[in-house]
């Protein structure tokens, strides 16, 4: 377990919460044909008003809930400027419309699910908090594009790995991921095509709100020895969002 004495250092993701509402209002924007200045003013025209509405809600119930880093009801008010409260009364106007007229629930429906497609194609997610020990600071740990953590062999001295020997590597290394959300982490492509080297477990699943030091199981499948140096990296972690499960137990014999 990383103790308290360790650097606390925040990974950000490809979009910020603050970039993933920019990214929301342009959609807005894009699907109504209403420019910012009149979707942020003041003018009360019921199909405008909707549309600030609309805005709120998917802010909440897809940003908001989905742990983007740092929205709050706050941040969401201020891009149209409001406050809090108006945000969560239009939250639960777009909820009231939707159980009461099916015309509103159909394109709220559908301008989730069309935001929520082009969040993906963007690589919209979240972000992460990272523990590292202070030994660590003097290396890289992120690949270039910035979609995953580049875990190293924490050690102080450089160790041999035989060929078919498993060994296993602390990283010095441990992440805070929010709910909904998984880090797995997977071999280093090069060095597993180079000379073998692999995870024997991979993907090493990484739940949210586990904090523990992560390890890594490697093993030497080629026929030649290989040495590890401190700081080699040896895997990498990325960041996949979780679908929640909803069980139903159905007492049915035909199923079985």
């Amino acid at each position: 377990m990383i103790n308290k004495q360790k650097t606390t250092a925040k990974i950000s993701s490809m979009l910020s919460g603050e970039s993933a509402l920019d990214e929301l209002m342009s959609f807005m924007i894009e699907r109504t044909g209403y420019p910012y200045s009149v979707i942020s003013g003041r003018t009360r025209k019921r199909e405008v008003v909707f549309v600030r509405q609309l805005y709120c809600y998917i802010a909440i119930t897809v940003l908001k809930r989905e742990n983007y880093e740092g929205i709050s009801l706050a941040t969401i008010g201020h891009q149209i400027n409001r406050d809090h409260a108006t945000v969560m009364h239009s939250e639960k106007t777009i909820n009231d419309l939707c159980e009461t007229n099916k015309s509103v629930n159909n394109q709220v429906s559908d301008a989730v699910y069309k935001f929520k497609s082009r969040n993906r194609s963007k690589g919209c997610t979240m972000g992460v908090k990272l523990f590292m020990k202070n030994a660590l600071k003097k290396w890289d740990l992120h690949e270039d594009n910035g979609t995953a953590i580049i875990l190293r062999a924490y050690m102080k001295e450089k160790f041999i790995m035989e060929s078919k020997e498993r060994v296993y590597f602390n990283t010095g290394i441990s992440v805070l991921i929010p709910k909904n959300y998984e880090g797995q982490i997977t071999p280093i492509e090069k060095t597993a095509f180079d000379s073998g080297l692999t995870i024997l477990n991979s993907p090493i699943i990484i739940p949210s709100g586990d904090k523990s030091e992560m390890g890594i199981l490697l093993m030497n499948h080629g026929e030649k020895s290989i040495l590890i140096k401190p700081g080699e990296p040896i895997g990498k972690l990325m960041f996949y969002k979780v679908e929640q499960a909803e069980i139903e137990i159905v007492d049915n014999e035909e199923l079985l």
